[in-house]
């Protein structure tokens, strides 16, 4: 087995020191080994050290310039950094290699939308699960867009997409949730929330959601416990205390929902 393969075999083992180790030796020798630059840029993102990544990135694509994952990888890598207009410009080189990428066109779909650029932001969406229709990720990114331009039934027919490739997607389910509250659908709210917490046990926003949902269609007690349990994960919960103060009032258990008040405005 060579160095190469050795690195390669330690990076998908998730060695990622080790592989960088076994890198950093090859290169040592063939500083044009382009291969070795690409994967301990790989192995450098896997450990969180982003800015080191896009160093080895550079290295890599440098040598082989033609290298669309490089430049997907380093775009990504910019994108968790928060620096969007340097992600969109190395998704953009990878598109010029390759148009059909869809990885690479839900990555720049991600960085036009942090940018604010929304309507490019969905066309990029919509161009990368045309290429890919398994490609979840741009389906439940492109459903959270879409909530916030507030056309919530094309943003759920998006979770629908994702959930039929990855069902245990709990984002999906969460952002669908969100969705079918804005549309009073407030009993699927429900069923979709106890989905979510099938996968997400622990998940406050689950339970507030469904608290919410509850306390619509006047069910208080019930809504009153899920904030109860959103507030146990996460006492800090601020819409918790604020709807769990709501409900009691509702129930006219006033004391209680003044002490609800004052724990909100606590926060």
């Amino acid at each position: 087995m060579s160095n190469l393969d050795t690195g390669d075999r330690l990076l998908g083992a998730g060695n990622f020191a080790e592989a960088i180790a076994c890198y950093d030796l090859i290169i040592e020798i063939d500083p044009f080994q382009h291969h070795a630059w690409y994967g301990r840029g790989l192995a450098l993102a896997r450990s969180a050290k982003y800015r080191e990544a896009i160093e080895s990135f550079d290295c890599a694509l440098n040598i082989q310039p033609n290298e669309e994952m490089a430049w997907i990888n380093r775009g990504t890598a910019f994108g968790i950094l928060g620096e969007f207009t340097q992600a969109l410009a190395s998704f953009d080189l990878a598109l010029k290699i390759n148009a059909y990428n869809s990885e690479a066109l839900y990555g720049r779909g991600l960085a036009l939308n942090q940018l604010g650029r929304n309507t490019e932001s969905l066309a990029s969406y919509e161009r990368a699960v045309k290429i890919d229709s398994d490609n979840y990720k741009a389906w439940h990114n492109r459903g959270v867009l879409l909530n916030e331009l507030t056309r919530y039934q094309d943003a759920i027919d998006c979770f629908d997409r994702a959930l039929a490739v990855n069902p245990d997607l709990y984002q999906a389910w969460q952002s669908r949730t969100l969705s079918l509250l804005n549309l009073e659908r407030y009993a699927e709210a429900i069923i979709n929330c106890d989905r979510l917490l099938a996968l997400e046990p622990n998940n406050p926003e689950a339970f507030y959601q469904r608290g919410i949902a509850l306390s619509m269609l006047t069910r208080y007690d019930e809504a009153i416990i899920d904030f109860d349990l959103a507030l146990q994960i996460d006492s800090g919960y601020y819409l918790a205390w604020k709807n769990r103060g709501y409900a009691l009032d509702r129930l006219a258990r006033h004391s209680e929902a003044l002490a609800s008040s004052l724990s909100e405005k606590h926060i």
